[in-house]
């Protein structure tokens, strides 16, 4: 029981943190968009990009997680969007606003993970507790 109690803590605070970090990144990439691109009108393409980002990792996602296990696959989105905020500040430093999407299609990797917990984490808790 405690044992079960931890992972469902700890899965959590693994969304919890993850969304907080996912919005700040949302945020940023419209102000950086603002700072790298002269033109106004590029300011929506990097969320746009994000949630395509966030398609294609829900794909990863299930390709993995039936090739391992959804552990496995978890893992990997999440490091997979942690690299893409990597490419996001590398973008910031070298004025790239082609990185900044590059970076901002990586991260929506890291919400389809966020997405996919959220939702394990529902179903483990209404499956467990309905017993």
């Amino acid at each position: 029981m405690i044992t079960d109690t931890k992972k469902i803590f700890g899965l959590l605070l693994s969304v919890g943190f993850s969304s907080i970090g996912f919005i700040a990144a949302i945020t940023v990439t419209v102000l950086a968009a603002r700072e790298v691109s002269n033109n106004p009108l590029f300011l929506g393409f990097p969320n746009a990009v994000g949630v395509g980002g966030a398609f294609l990792g829900t794909q990863m996602f299930y390709k993995i997680s039936k090739k391992y296990s959804r552990l496995a696959a978890l893992s990997l989105t999440f490091f997979v969007g942690a690299l893409g905020s990597v490419v996001l500040f590398y973008s910031l430093i070298i004025d790239s606003f082609i990185l900044l999407m590059i970076g901002a299609l990586i991260l929506g990797f890291g919400q389809s993970a966020t997405l996919q917990s959220c939702t394990s984490t529902r179903v483990w808790t209404i499956c467990n507790t309905s017993i």
